[in-house]
């Protein structure tokens, strides 16, 4: 190594030549030419000849500063990675995962996903799609409020019928059957069942309610009742026909049942007409039904007189029968 010339003399001083790899000294830093490196004690300059990385360990190279044919290396530790905040590179969806890419600071080619759980359904109301009728179901359609495009569907149960009463279309017979039919309300549907055929009764077992005594008016008396058998009641023109006799003047009238249909047979009940409120009708009409005339002049010598007593509205008259004679 040369350092210089001798003072007087125009050819280059060889120095001595330090021992080979001879320590020279602390550690130190040295910078030329605007690197810089480190002097180690043994006087080996630190020179880095692989960066470490994120995953992989880097390699530095110290060159001895007395000898550069000497070199020794030592690894550099992984730097590891610097990850960012995930950016979400797929959107998850109602069905689906979603995306989230993190990159390393260190190294913007180094990334890492995470899934992003499915957001899931978020139905909302739902519309009638199809309306129930009487027989057939419906159906509301549901939609999703994340994803419009995914709906669902559940049934709606059929109404049922509303039907109506029960309307004869064929009377039944003691031969054949009847008919009868009612309709739907909503749907116009209609059906039919049978009637079975009549079991023929006798009016005469029948019940009559509603009798009562009427007073005379001048013309034909007719009564409000109601006919019963078994228990179930009859309808006139139906089950039965109804006359009257002696059913205009005073006296007994009498109601007269006659079966149809499924009954046969007759059956009589009677009345009173009463005479209308004047005092010579009335005193003969009870007269001729407490008093006989003809009995009371042939057996007996001694007869205890009838009074007749007749009230009209608020106001009563009483008169007494003073001779037989005049009865």
């Amino acid at each position: 190594m040369f350092q210089g010339a001798a003072r007087g003399s125009t050819r280059p001083q060889l120095l001595p030549r330090l021992r080979e790899c001879e320590p020279r000294g602390g550690c130190g830093d040295a910078s030329a030419g605007g690197a810089s490196w480190r002097v180690c004690p043994a006087g080996w300059l630190a020179g880095l000849e692989q960066p470490a990385t994120c995953e992989g360990e880097g390699v530095v190279t110290f060159t001895c500063t007395h000898d550069a044919s000497h070199t020794r290396t030592e690894a550099l530790p992984a730097t590891g990675h610097a990850w960012s905040a995930s950016v979400v590179t797929k959107a998850a969806t109602c069905t689906e995962e979603g995306v989230g890419t993190f990159t390393c600071a260190n190294d913007p080619t180094h990334t890492k996903t995470e899934a992003i759980p499915a957001t899931g359904h978020e139905w909302d109301a739902g519309v009638v799609t199809r309306a129930a009728t009487c027989e057939a179901e419906g159906a509301v359609t549901f939609t999703c409020t994340n994803d419009p495009s995914h709906t669902r569907t559940e049934a709606l149960p059929a109404t049922g019928h509303a039907w109506g009463e029960w309307t004869v279309t064929v009377e039944p017979t003691r031969e054949s059957e009847g008919a009868e039919v009612r309709v739907c309300t909503v749907c116009g549907r209609s059906e039919q069942r049978a009637i079975p055929t009549l079991t023929s009764g006798d009016i005469s077992d029948a019940t009559i309610q509603g009798i009562i005594d009427k007073t005379y008016t001048g013309e034909a008396i007719e009564q409000a009742i109601d006919v019963t058998y078994a228990g179930a009641k009859l309808q006139e023109g139906k089950d039965y026909l109804l006359a009257y006799e002696n059913n205009v003047n005073a006296g007994e009238a009498k109601a007269v049942l006659t079966g149809i249909g499924a009954y046969n047979g007759t059956k009589a009940a009677t009345f009173e007409i009463r005479p209308a409120m004047n005092i010579m009708m009335v005193s003969k009409y009870y007269l001729s039904k407490t008093v006989k005339a003809k009995a009371l002049k042939k057996k007996a010598k001694k007869v205890a007189l009838p009074k007749v007593t007749a009230t009209f509205g608020a106001s009563t008259v009483t008169w007494k029968i003073e001779s037989k004679d005049a009865l």
